[in-house]
């Protein structure tokens, strides 16, 4: 076996590792590319949930607006 190749054999399996390598950047832009999409998905979801009232609130709101209904009520009958 030569220099040349020897140096033919190296060559080709640096090529094996760098098409591996370009596979693997592939994979790596991919989940990069979820992961931003995720991302961008939860900001909607938290702008979005900013805006709605708890259900505690609701229900407490509910629950003075009954009573406020029933002393109006009171205050009309009379």
């Amino acid at each position: 076996m030569t220099i040349d190749d020897l140096a033919v054999i190296i060559k080709d399996e640096f090529g094996h590792v760098n098409e591996r390598f370009d596979k693997v950047d592939q994979r790596f832009d991919k989940v990069e590319s979820d992961i931003k999409e995720l991302k961008d998905g939860h900001e909607r979801l938290e702008l979005r949930m900013s805006n709605v009232a708890y259900r505690f609130e609701v229900d407490d709101l509910k629950n003075q607006l009954n009573l406020l209904r029933q002393r109006v009520d009171k205050m009309e009958s009379k």
